[in-house]
């Protein structure tokens, strides 16, 4: 990628009216000179009427260790309460590796470094959970459930505390290490 290149990264949700609905969910990587779509990564979501299915999150992009990679979440696939979190390579589009969750997401994957760059994916579902996982591989190497319910909001970190909202109108400060 040159100084003249940039790219948006964007997906879709899927939202029906019907019960039991399915979709295919897309996440694009846009020139964002152009508006060109540069390529794109699909996976079928399902939904119901109040909890839609696809993309609700943001995607983080990786540096240090994980330069080259793109992070995104997809709720409600395979099935209607499950999820998938997927590293894709950024050049290509592959995918590199796939974690799939027994709970969907809607909050972003949040990423955290060590100072030799080896970086790390936080990511929280939609009972409370809250994921460690190694973002060159895509092994979980803690999980926690923190009694809190849906996690909707984009996380931060604060030096080492991950700050995260629910959808019961609460925020967590959580440390890491």
């Amino acid at each position: 990628i040159s100084d003249t290149e940039a790219y948006l990264y964007v997906g879709t949700s899927v939202h029906f009216t019907e019960q039991n609905g399915q979709g295919v969910a897309p996440f694009f990587k846009i020139d964002a000179m152009t508006g060109r779509i540069v390529d794109q990564y699909k996976l079928t979501c399902k939904t119901e009427v109040g909890v839609s299915g696809g993309i609700q999150a943001t995607a983080a992009l990786g540096r240090g260790k994980l330069d080259g990679l793109v992070f995104i979440t997809y709720c409600r696939t395979p099935e209607k309460d499950s999820g998938v979190l997927v590293a894709l390579d950024k050049a290509t589009f592959e995918l590199r590796w796939e974690l799939g969750m027994p709970n969907y997401s809607w909050s972003s994957p949040c990423l955290v470094y060590q100072a030799d760059g080896r970086g790390f994916v936080l990511q929280a579902d939609s009972v409370g959970h809250i994921y460690l996982i190694d973002g060159a591989t895509g092994e979980v190497l803690h999980k926690a459930n923190i009694g809190a319910s849906n996690f909707e909001a984009s996380p931060a970190v604060f030096h080492d505390i991950l700050v995260l909202g629910n959808r019961g109108q609460e925020i967590f400060g959580v440390k890491i290490s």
